[in-house]
């Protein structure tokens, strides 16, 4: 019997605000048969956001949070030096 066709949909974002992997989610992704990636929308344009942005200065890698502490920014507010620092939003 053939194994069962694996979906993968990994959680929006697969990377860390400081742009390294999210843990093993991307060890997953060679065992699955297809790959759905969901993205948010930028909070500052409205573009998909394929960054996370944390709000806080905060150090620690493992940061539980919801709004208050991360939102989800595009490729040019996350390379253009996180706007929310400097009193955008």
């Amino acid at each position: 019997m053939p194994p069962t066709p694996v979906e993968l949909r990994p959680p929006s974002p697969v990377r860390l605000h400081t742009v390294r992997n999210f843990g093993p989610v991307l060890d997953v992704v060679p065992l699955a048969d297809t790959v759905t990636k969901l993205t948010a929308r930028c909070e500052l344009c409205g573009k998909r956001a394929h960054f996370t942005f944390r709000k806080t200065d905060e150090r620690k890698t493992e940061l539980i949070g919801g709004a208050d502490v991360y939102m989800p920014v595009c490729r040019q507010h996350y390379v253009n030096g996180h706007t929310v620092n400097k009193g955008v939003a």
